[in-house]
């Protein structure tokens, strides 16, 4: 087998959540990371947040602290994609 069953092949636990995806696959969410309509906020603002998200991730990369940067940078990619 190559590891692909046919849909109907593959109800034996009828689990049907297989779409639903994390950005952060570890489970480990931080506070905040739960999904936000920021579509019918003010443009502006989500820029701005974006921009002081992002600048807080490039303080955390000059210190070393990779894994913390990437977390600023996804969470300003929510505002600002």
């Amino acid at each position: 087998g190559s590891g692909v069953d046919p849909p109907s092949a593959a109800a034996t636990s009828g689990d049907t959540s297989q779409g639903n995806s994390s950005p952060n696959p570890g489970g480990d969410s931080p506070v905040g990371m739960e999904v936000v309509d920021r579509s019918q906020q003010d443009p502006s603002a989500n820029e701005a947040q974006a921009l002081k998200l992002k600048e807080q991730g490039n303080e955390q990369l000059i210190k070393g602290h990779f894994l913390e940067a990437i977390g600023f940078y996804s969470d300003a990619l929510e505002y600002s994609p």
